[in-house]
């Protein structure tokens, strides 16, 4: 549990950093599965970071010249939570957030032109809610203001763990660790895509972890070549390769690991040889992450290595500086070497990763992968193969920290694994 006067320097700290204006943090909206049925909610991320809050229609308002903070929280209504459950009310809302200031939320609109009457700028991130985006467009109506988007000020933020949210990953990576191997060692022929799905979501939720980071990246045979593919009915097939890729929520953080094994138990020959050359390039990048390198040369580092395994395998025929240059790896390893996570399986979306030096508390994932086509061009013993192997990373003072280091990624251990 993260104790409530974090959320308040959270906030005073996203004041500071804007420095003037009105902020306001939509929630996200419900959404509908069928009729009247509603997918499980889940929080705006934002929401979630600077009050902890996870109710639906729940709203943050800072004001700049006040330093006040306020938290609008759904009315009270009986009757809806006879059938729905109970709420949140305004007085433990205050407790768990540390806000003084909390309103019902049909008086969102009426505070919000009090506020603006002192000031001119509205930081307001459109698009996530629509209903509330109706409400700041009545607002704009009414009196002249710029609207500004806070997420770039938000995301600086939270590309920052500190010590609650870092023991938070940790448990995140340690469930989802788990949760790969008991997939891996239940793995038979036969089985299909979901039902490998199905062993992460039962284990995740028995061990405390509510929600999946994303729906799970379920591939086998020629599906592990597209990247994001869904679990469906694929029946796994005698020497087909699992990648899955996933990751459980615990209290609101999320890692996002991924490894591929065989599903009888034993790589083939070419698998192995595509496998090492991933393997290889994963250890190189890794010994990379440190304080202060750019996660611009750590995927030019996962280029190299992964250009020269194709060019060894005869996958690639031009010289490396031509493969590289004409970016011929990229019909193969298509996406960057990482990403960085935390309240969102892909965290800090507004950061350039192009441009970001890496720095102590930061949480970022290397995952060099290879997606093998069935082109007429591409040896044939290495077509339709895809392989990912992906890790979770906290950045400290003198190197990293690998969170799911429990996980094996050498082949022996792997296939040890699954005659257990």
């Amino acid at each position: 549990m993260i104790p409530a006067e974090v959320y308040t320097e959270r906030r005073k700290k996203l004041m500071k950093l804007l420095g003037t204006g009105v902020i306001v943090i939509p929630p996200n909206p419900k959404m509908k599965y069928s009729q009247d049925k509603y997918f499980k909610y889940r929080p705006n991320s934002n929401i979630f970071y600077l009050s902890g809050m996870i109710q639906e229609d729940t709203i943050i308002v800072l004001d700049n010249i006040s330093k006040k903070s306020y938290l609008f929280l759904l009315d009270q209504d009986y009757d809806y939570q006879r059938w729905h459950g109970r709420k949140i009310d305004r007085e433990y809302a205050g407790e768990l957030s540390n806000f003084i200031f909390v309103y019902p939320i049909h008086e969102l609109k009426q505070k919000l032109l009090e506020l603006l009457k002192s000031e001119d700028t509205l930081y307001y991130q459109s698009g996530v809610n629509l209903q509330y985006d109706r409400i700041i467009e009545e607002v704009e109506n009414e009196i002249e203001i710029k609207i500004k988007d806070p997420s770039p000020s938000i995301d600086t933020l939270r590309l920052f763990k500190d010590e609650y949210e870092i023991e938070l990953l940790k448990k995140s990576a340690s469930i989802t660790v788990n949760g790969h191997l008991e997939a891996i060692r239940k793995t038979k022929i036969g089985m299909k895509e979901h039902e490998i799905e199905s062993i992460y979501t039962g284990y995740f939720h028995f061990n405390g972890a509510i929600l999946p980071m994303h729906q799970a990246i379920v591939a086998s045979g020629e599906n592990a070549i597209y990247l994001h593919h869904m679990a469906f009915t694929r029946q796994i097939q005698d020497g087909d390769l699992i990648l899955v890729d996933t990751g459980c929520e615990y209290m609101g953080y999320t890692t996002d690991i991924a490894r591929t094994w065989p599903a009888n138990g034993k790589y083939s020959k070419s698998q192995k040889m595509i496998y090492e050359i991933v393997l290889r390039t994963h250890k190189i990048c890794l010994e990379k992450v440190k304080p202060y390198v750019k996660f611009r040369d750590i995927h030019e580092t996962a280029v190299m290595e992964l250009t020269k395994g194709l060019i060894e395998l005869k996958i690639i025929n031009e010289s490396l500086e031509d493969a590289i240059n004409n970016e011929s790896y990229k019909k193969y390893f298509m996406h960057y070497i990482g990403h960085f996570i935390g309240l969102d399986g892909h965290d800090s979306l507004t950061t350039n990763r192009e441009e970001i030096t890496l720095t102590p508390g930061m949480t970022i994932t290397i995952e060099p992968g290879l997606y093998i086509s069935d082109e007429k061009d591409i040896p044939e013993i290495f077509r339709n193969i895809g392989i990912r192997i992906e890790d979770n990373l906290l950045v400290t003072e003198t190197g990293m920290i690998n969170l799911s280091k429990d996980l094996p990624i050498e082949i022996e251990e792997i296939e040890n694994l699954m005659i257990e």
